[in-house]
């Protein structure tokens, strides 16, 4: 710390001897204080917001990580195969690359440390209605489809915020209505917004087809 003749004070100088802080006496700390805030700050936003639980997972498109697409395949077959009645491969052709031209399905991706652990689909049919096109609504498009989350990242919120990511989607492409499906009265997707609008069965269970207006 050094004075010059007009009683200004050199409180900090850069590595590269090129830029130094120059204050009164009076304001020292208040410059140090400064200096010290905008470091925490700087720090703080480098760092995973603790508020958010999602904040762990990057959200990508499957079109972007096309090196995904037979996993993908795998974890919706594992899942949804009993329910959709979809072989393996016809499973593989539904997370295909779309044709060139088309915006729809979009897959989106929650990734953790190169593992996807959740994803979810915008389509403009349901995966359900591939293979049982009377369960659902024929002739109404798009469709928040194949919702799924890990087991080890559950509790995350990651369904809530790939329903968004989809209704954001959905929202972009012109559509003002989303529909989905879900086995339970009171779902996720009610919580967040999806009203029944028709109560279907399937496999001898109930199927509560949903929309939301967006």
């Amino acid at each position: 710390m050094t004075a010059n003749n007009d009683g200004l004070i050199a409180v900090g100088q850069a590595a590269n001897a090129t830029e130094v802080w120059l204050t009164r006496p009076g304001r020292i700390s208040n410059i140090v204080t400064n200096s010290r805030r905008a470091m925490v700050e700087m720090v703080s936003k480098s760092l995973p917001d603790q508020r958010d639980p999602t904040s762990g997972f990057q959200i990508v498109e499957l079109s972007d990580r096309p090196d995904f697409a037979e996993e993908v395949a795998q974890i919706n077959f594992r899942q949804w195969a009993e329910f959709s009645d979809l072989s393996l491969d016809e499973m593989r052709k539904q997370f295909a690359p779309r044709p060139q031209g088309e915006v729809l399905p979009v897959t989106f991706l929650a990734m953790s440390q190169g593992e996807v652990k959740a994803l979810v689909s915008l389509r403009q049919t349901s995966l359900g209605a591939v293979a049982h096109p009377n369960v659902y609504l024929p002739g109404v498009e798009p469709w928040l489809s194949n919702m799924w989350v890990a087991e080890s990242a559950r509790g995350h919120k990651l369904a809530t915020r790939l329903s968004i990511m989809v209704e954001n989607r959905a929202r972009e492409l012109g559509y003002t209505l989303l529909y989905s499906s879900t086995a339970m009265e009171n779902s996720l997707y009610h919580a967040i917004g999806f009203r029944t609008i028709a109560v279907r069965e399937h496999k001898g269970a109930p199927v509560y087809i949903i929309r939301k207006e967006i």
